[in-house]
């Protein structure tokens, strides 16, 4: 039985191919060390499963939608609210390795991912580029964030647990184009450096010092 039922005179909607979302990327060094752990992680278990490929390692943002075809003139406008987020460079310290549970009870594949104990800069990015997404009447959709990089997907449960750190020097953030189910390599619409002032203990960020007062 069809999925998608079509009115006579009606066409069906275009399927959707390319998928767009804000990421930080890990340079080579640090994807190189994230797929190790993961092959380590694989063999400790005996999981069966396929490893997401190192230069396809990132942390997503903000989704930014499927489109049916890429959205040229849609992109372009992100990408000028984009140039407008200021903001400085910060270190991501990957601390934590847990299976993210599913709430359905059949058995399926579920992440493996890296987290860090302490995220407070990669909260308030996400805070400011969503920010100047909306102050630039471009809607993104809200989505519970939980910074993170998946590894892996799995049946197995690994639970919570501490590993050596990581650290994730994150200096410029990207927007990814993603061909939705095509296995192609990940293409960048576009890229933008952090500020190079990180964050100090004398100089706060501004949206530091707007939560303090909060």
């Amino acid at each position: 039985m069809p999925s998608q039922l079509c009115l006579p005179g009606i066409a069906a909607p275009p399927p959707e191919t390319d998928r767009l979302f804000f990421a930080l990327l890990p340079d080579s060094s640090v994807a190189q060390r994230i797929h190790g752990l993961a092959h380590g992680v694989r063999h400790a278990y005996g999981l069966q499963c396929r490893l997401i490929e190192a230069h396809r390692l990132h942390l997503s943002l903000l989704h930014l939608g499927d489109h049916a075809g890429f959205p040229a003139s849609w992109a372009t406008a992100v990408g000028r609210a984009a140039g407008k987020v200021n903001f400085p460079a910060f270190d991501l310290h990957l601390d934590r390795l847990l299976t993210f549970k599913g709430r359905g009870r059949e058995p399926r594949p579920l992440p493996c991912v890296l987290t860090a104990s302490s995220d407070h800069s990669v909260h308030l990015f996400h805070r400011a580029l969503a920010s100047a997404m909306h102050a630039s009447g471009i809607g993104v959709q809200a989505r519970a964030f939980t910074p993170h990089v998946t590894m892996l997907y799995d049946e197995a449960i690994i639970e919570e647990r501490e590993i050596k750190p990581i650290c994730f020097s994150v200096r410029e953030f990207v927007i990814v184009h993603s061909r939705i189910g095509s296995g192609n390599p990940y293409q960048l619409a576009g890229r933008w450096p952090l500020l190079r002032t990180p964050f100090g203990d004398q100089q706060q960020h501004p949206a530091q010092r707007a939560e303090a007062v909060r």
